[in-house]
């Protein structure tokens, strides 16, 4: 599989499975099964409630840990430096591991101290605990904040990312920092599968509007 390499140690399948809203022994099946079809890239979080789900999986899969691309992300209310050390020790417990490939802030708070907090999530990288950074759901200004004024080595942005929601000076600032944009909700939860435009362009070329 194609993966997104850049100088701030990202390794990154450019396909991953996404574990929300997944839970219990159906997310466990589903991590397996994706494992088993040649996936080597799977996104969790504190917040999805099934980190432990998607350790079992990993843990009784054959594909090695080292091959195996884990992303998974801190909760907003999780991010005064002490809550976020804790928050990240449960992370790596509960996918039954020692390190994750990428570690993220899930969401922007409305009240913190962003200084403590990229320093908190540096600080994670520089230990080893994880292989590299990045934010999820930040608007460009704070981005520009975090990137190029606090000089933070982030590898990767998450934003939701398709057809009916253009993130065009989002994706300008990732190229021009050598981040990747990593897309959720590619589909947009099945919308795109309901537009007129698509479903035409589909029948022509004898597909899915999904595909």
């Amino acid at each position: 599989m194609q993966r997104i390499v850049n100088r701030h140690s990202l390794n990154l399948p450019k396909l991953g499975l996404g574990t929300w809203p997944m839970l219990g022994d159906t997310c466990t099946r589903a991590v397996a099964s994706a494992l088993e079809s040649g996936y080597r890239h799977v996104d969790t979080a504190a917040a999805y409630d099934n980190e432990a789900a998607v350790g079992n999986a990993i843990a009784a899969s054959a594909v090695p840990r080292e091959q195996i691309h884990v992303t998974s992300k801190v909760w907003w209310d999780q991010l005064s430096p002490e809550r976020m050390r804790q928050s990240f020790d449960n992370t790596l417990r509960a996918l039954r591991t020692d390190y994750v490939d990428l570690f993220l802030i899930h969401w922007p708070a409305p009240d913190w101290n962003l200084a403590e907090t990229i320093d908190t999530l540096v600080s994670f990288r520089e230990q080893g605990r994880a292989r590299a950074i990045g934010v999820a759901n930040f608007p460009l200004a704070l981005l520009h904040e975090v990137v190029d004024v606090m000089q933070a080595p982030l590898a990767a942005m998450q934003v939701e990312y398709h057809v009916l929601l253009g993130q065009t000076r989002l994706l300008q600032f990732a190229e021009q920092h050598d981040m990747a944009l990593i897309a959720y909700s590619p589909l947009a939860r099945n919308r795109v599968s309901t537009i007129p435009e698509l479903q035409r362009i589909a029948d022509k070329h004898r597909v899915l509007p999904t595909q």
